[in-house]
């Protein structure tokens, strides 16, 4: 798949890429402000109290959105002096193109264990790591909150961001009209 993304003539095309997926990116692209999707969620975790907010991120993903979701973190972390200070989380997926994809070969202890010698009060992650909190016996949010920067639909259990993928659609086919 690699070679045909560099055999195209991308020149001659109507097309859009939606989301980070295609590297290296060669197309206009629409997609959530990952930065702002944070933003919110840290303004919100904030007023119900939380004062340890730990980012739990694969680092591929992190890398992928130009690392808004780290720098994002920084900037509030500096505008907010009186939250404590709990490292960022990022794991390597350390995958290769027949590996699948990081949702199946996450380290799943390295999470719990930043949690458990870390202590955030609140963790703010993707869906999947909700699960690994559950299936180590963790109660959430008795024992850690968390919040998701991806809330799909119909995901009524988790709190989070819902990045609304259908009208981040629309608007790419907009972009494609136009």
């Amino acid at each position: 798949h690699t070679r045909l993304v560099h055999d195209l003539r991308y020149e001659e095309l109507s097309a859009v890429a939606f989301g980070y997926s295609m590297q290296p990116a060669v197309l206009d692209l629409v997609t959530n402000h990952h930065g702002h999707t944070l933003n919110l969620l840290l303004d919100h975790v904030v007023k119900l109290g939380y004062r340890r907010i730990g980012l739990c991120l694969p680092s591929g993903w992190n890398k992928k959105v130009d690392k808004l979701w780290q720098s994002g973190m920084l900037q509030f972390r500096a505008e907010h002096p009186d939250l404590a200070a709990v490292p960022d989380h990022f794991w390597d997926e350390h995958l290769s193109e027949n590996d699948g994809d990081w949702h199946e070969n996450r380290d799943k202890h390295s999470v719990v264990e930043w949690i458990r010698r870390h202590q955030p009060e609140v963790v703010l992650s993707f869906n999947e790591v909700y699960e690994d909190l559950l299936a180590a016996g963790l109660r959430v949010p008795e024992d850690v909150g968390f919040a998701t920067l991806f809330l799909n639909e119909g995901d009524e259990h988790l709190s989070g961001v819902h990045q609304n993928d259908r009208l981040i659609g629309r608007k790419a086919v907009d972009m494609v009209i136009d």
